[in-house]
């Protein structure tokens, strides 16, 4: 009997001990986050989406992964264009033609040489604007309207020509509007990419597992400041409390992406020494949208009234936790042209204006929800609006629609109204203007406005003139004048009702340093490393 229970302990410890060299030998197995990291040289962070979807997509990564660059960069703080692959531009003096001048001794991470011809090779792919996107869409009446086409001038300068003034260009190429791809990775024919993507950025895509995560390598020949973290890893876990948990477990040192964690949670963590809560101003305004083409938002009075009663600073505290301030006009305060405002908070003059729209009757109203809301509490901001129009007159039914349903009812104008968020794809504001202040689309847009398509029905011959002004309006000055115009008459008119804007909202571990929240959520700069704990 010893014998044998000697034999079973002697077996039961030499089982433990083969556990835990192997649990030692293989850190993080088990976890969804792919391939064992090595804890000792990788930073691991998580977003809710797939940051870097692949070759089947017209941008193969996230502008916040930074595998790729563009021509002209956005400086962190102001969203305006800054030189990146372009050293320097200038306009001809009828603002038909721009010439870039680009840096010299850039690689792409292939090994091809980026210069002019990688650049005309990149133009003739936009193009095409093949496949789809993940992220912005890209189209070429977007950003670059009137296009006629590109030149060649010696091996590191490059002339964009257009059929009528471009004056905002630098504004439109900044981000998203310019990346750079070699062109032995995509066919010239078509524009797809036929070999793993190649960019110039800091980091080269290494391991990727769709949908659950993707390993980021140091790239040793980039041009710039070389990176200091040598391996980041980037994990998809969609639900923001399963992130908040491992952020807090130390599986994750961070969050990555617009909406990486929710107002409510990153005040939790935010008194924690464990921890760093960074703010940044984003591109993304939130705002409620209205059926202008059915009773009682068809009539301007009504917007007015809606607008006056809603206090702003009970949904930036409430709602966002004070980190997303209020919003009184349709520009984000991201943009280079924001205009700085404040919207009344009246809530008896709007029940007088109401009282005078419904001649004392009351009016049935929905309020339309997609089923998903990406973490923002749209939810309760709207039983808080069913309230404040109770106080009008009009009786508020909630509805939630599913995400395919919901579009289709938004197309098919069967709403009154509803919230939601508009980012901005580049640093022209020309286009948000455009979009929700003219009725019909100018020549170049490619496509129906917003307002026409989704029924707002905002109609000012006011908005019309200045916005007829802007594309041959060449001084940077004049613009931003005419741009301040269209704000002011936007706050006046409301072609919507702004709620609030959005703030990048990035918590990380203490020991987590040179990361922070940038306008694009949280971009990866070469400074990030992981120094001590968590």
């Amino acid at each position: 009997m010893i014998k044998i229970k000697t034999d079973y302990f002697a077996i039961h410890f030499f089982l433990l001990a083969v556990i835990g060299i192997a649990a030692l030998c293989c850190p993080g197995c088990g976890q969804d986050g792919g391939s064992a990291p090595d804890s000792r040289r990788e930073i691991t962070l998580a977003g809710y989406r797939d940051l870097a979807p692949g070759a089947n997509f017209f941008y193969p990564a996230s502008l916040v992964c930074r595998t790729w660059e563009s021509l002209v960069g956005l400086e962190d703080a102001t969203f305006a264009p800054r030189p990146e692959l372009a050293e320097s531009w200038e306009m001809s003096p009828d603002g038909k033609a721009w010439t870039f001048r680009l840096r010299q001794g850039v690689v792409f991470h292939d090994g091809t040489p980026f210069d002019a011809d990688a650049v005309v090779a990149n133009f003739r792919r936009y193009e095409k604007a093949p496949g789809k996107t993940r992220f912005y869409r890209f189209r070429m009446e977007r950003y670059y309207p009137g296009y006629t086409g590109i030149r060649k001038q010696g091996t590191h300068a490059v002339t964009i020509f257009f059929d009528e003034p471009a004056p905002g260009l630098p504004h439109y190429m900044a981000g998203w509007g310019s990346p750079m791809f070699s062109p032995a990775c995509f066919d010239p024919a078509g524009g797809a990419f036929v070999k793993p993507p190649s960019g110039t950025g800091p980091f080269v895509m290494g391991d990727h597992e769709p949908d659950r995560y993707v390993v980021l390598r140091r790239f040793d020949q980039y041009w710039g400041e070389k990176a200091l973290s040598p391996v980041i890893r980037i994990r998809v876990i969609p639900d923001v409390h399963t992130r908040f948990s491992a952020l807090k477990s130390g599986e994750i040192q961070g969050v990555i992406d617009l909406g990486g964690m929710t107002p409510a949670l990153a005040k939790e963590l935010a008194g924690d020494p464990e921890f760093k809560v960074s703010l940044e101003k984003n591109s993304i305004l939130h705002f409620i949208a209205l059926n202008g083409e059915r009773f009682p938002f068809n009539t301007p009075d009504m917007r007015r009234a809606l607008s006056m009663a809603i206090d702003r600073e009970t949904v930036s505290e409430a709602f966002f936790r004070g980190y997303f301030p209020p919003a009184a006009g349709i520009l984000s305060h991201a943009s280079p042209f924001f205009k700085p405002g404040s919207a009344p908070h009246r809530p008896e003059a709007a029940k007088a204006l109401a009282k005078g729209i419904l001649k004392g009757r009351r009016a049935a109203v929905e309020l339309v929800l997609p089923s998903k809301l990406f973490n923002y509490p749209y939810r309760e901001i709207a039983q808080y609006l069913q309230s404040v129009m109770a106080d009008l007159g009009l009786d508020v039914t909630i509805r939630q629609v599913e995400s395919g349903g919901f579009s289709d009812l938004i197309l098919a104008g069967d709403y009154h109204l509803y919230i939601r968020r508009q980012g901005l794809p580049h640093a022209d504001p020309a286009g948000i203007f455009e979009d929700y202040m003219r009725l019909e689309g100018r020549r170049g847009m490619g496509r129906a406005t917003q307002n026409r398509r989704f029924h707002y029905n905002y109609r000012n011959p006011k908005a019309v003139a200045l916005l007829d002004k802007v594309p041959a309006t060449l001084e940077p000055a004049k613009r931003r004048v005419l741009f301040n115009r269209l704000q002011d008459l936007a706050s006046a008119t409301l072609p919507v009702i702004p709620l609030a804007h959005e703030a990048s909202l990035v918590v990380h571990a203490a020991g987590l340093t040179g990361y922070g929240a940038k306008i694009y959520g949280a971009t990866l700069t070469t400074a990030v490393k992981r120094t001590q704990g968590k």
